[in-house]
Protein backbone atom coordinates (compact mmCIF):
# COMPACT_ATOMS: atom_id res chain seq x y z
CA UNK A 1 0.00 0.00 0.00
CA UNK A 2 1.32 3.47 -0.84
CA UNK A 3 0.22 6.43 1.31
CA UNK A 4 1.43 9.95 0.42
CA UNK A 5 4.15 8.48 -1.76
CA UNK A 6 5.50 6.12 0.93
CA UNK A 7 5.01 2.38 1.17
CA UNK A 8 3.17 1.29 4.29
CA UNK A 9 2.43 -2.14 5.66
CA UNK A 10 -0.65 -3.69 4.17
CA UNK A 11 -2.22 -7.10 4.23
CA UNK A 12 0.26 -9.81 3.26
CA UNK A 13 -0.61 -11.57 0.02
CA UNK A 14 1.01 -14.22 -2.12
CA UNK A 15 1.14 -14.22 -5.91
CA UNK A 16 3.03 -15.91 -8.71
CA UNK A 17 4.70 -13.57 -11.18
CA UNK A 18 6.59 -14.07 -14.39
CA UNK A 19 9.97 -12.37 -14.38
CA UNK A 20 13.39 -12.55 -15.94
CA UNK A 21 16.14 -12.89 -13.33
CA UNK A 22 19.50 -11.35 -14.24
CA UNK A 23 22.79 -10.44 -12.64
CA UNK A 24 22.95 -6.86 -11.40
CA UNK A 25 25.49 -4.83 -13.41
CA UNK A 26 27.89 -2.69 -11.40
CA UNK A 27 26.39 0.50 -12.82
CA UNK A 28 23.02 -0.43 -11.27
CA UNK A 29 24.30 -1.18 -7.76
CA UNK A 30 24.33 2.55 -7.02
CA UNK A 31 20.49 2.38 -6.96
CA UNK A 32 20.79 0.60 -3.59
CA UNK A 33 21.48 1.98 -0.12
CA UNK A 34 25.17 1.57 0.77
CA UNK A 35 24.50 -1.03 3.50
CA UNK A 36 22.90 -3.35 0.89
CA UNK A 37 25.58 -3.10 -1.80
CA UNK A 38 27.73 -5.96 -0.48
CA UNK A 39 24.87 -8.46 -0.23
CA UNK A 40 23.76 -11.05 -2.78
CA UNK A 41 21.30 -9.50 -5.21
CA UNK A 42 19.32 -10.16 -8.35
CA UNK A 43 17.78 -7.97 -11.02
CA UNK A 44 14.13 -8.63 -11.83
CA UNK A 45 12.49 -7.52 -15.07
CA UNK A 46 8.76 -8.20 -15.20
CA UNK A 47 5.50 -7.11 -16.77
CA UNK A 48 3.92 -7.96 -13.40
CA UNK A 49 3.92 -5.16 -10.84
CA UNK A 50 6.81 -5.03 -8.39
CA UNK A 51 6.98 -2.62 -5.44
CA UNK A 52 9.48 -1.67 -2.75
CA UNK A 53 9.57 -4.18 0.11
CA UNK A 54 8.01 -6.96 -1.96
CA UNK A 55 9.51 -10.34 -1.12
CA UNK A 56 10.38 -12.48 -4.13
CA UNK A 57 11.32 -16.13 -3.73
CA UNK A 58 13.76 -17.34 -6.35
CA UNK A 59 15.84 -20.51 -6.35
CA UNK A 60 14.72 -21.31 -2.79
CA UNK A 61 15.85 -17.97 -1.34
CA UNK A 62 13.98 -14.80 -0.40
CA UNK A 63 14.90 -11.43 -1.89
CA UNK A 64 13.48 -8.08 -0.79
CA UNK A 65 12.87 -5.49 -3.52
CA UNK A 66 15.02 -2.48 -2.62
CA UNK A 67 14.80 -0.52 -5.86
CA UNK A 68 12.17 -0.50 -8.58
CA UNK A 69 11.64 1.48 -11.77
CA UNK A 70 8.49 1.51 -13.84
CA UNK A 71 9.72 1.50 -17.43
CA UNK A 72 6.95 2.93 -19.58
CA UNK A 73 8.78 4.45 -22.60
CA UNK A 74 10.41 1.12 -23.50
CA UNK A 75 7.26 -0.85 -22.85
CA UNK A 76 5.16 -1.56 -19.82
CA UNK A 77 7.47 -3.38 -17.43
CA UNK A 78 9.16 -3.14 -14.04
CA UNK A 79 12.91 -3.17 -13.49
CA UNK A 80 13.81 -4.00 -9.88
CA UNK A 81 16.72 -5.05 -7.70
CA UNK A 82 16.17 -7.58 -4.94
CA UNK A 83 18.58 -8.11 -2.04
CA UNK A 84 18.79 -11.51 -0.40
CA UNK A 85 17.26 -11.63 3.07
CA UNK A 86 18.86 -13.26 6.07
CA UNK A 87 22.49 -12.54 5.23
Amino acid sequence: TVVNGYASAGAETSATIQTVVLDVPGSEIVRLPENDRGKAMIRLVSVDELALRDIVEWDGRDYEVKSVRHRTPQGLYYDAIGVRRGQ
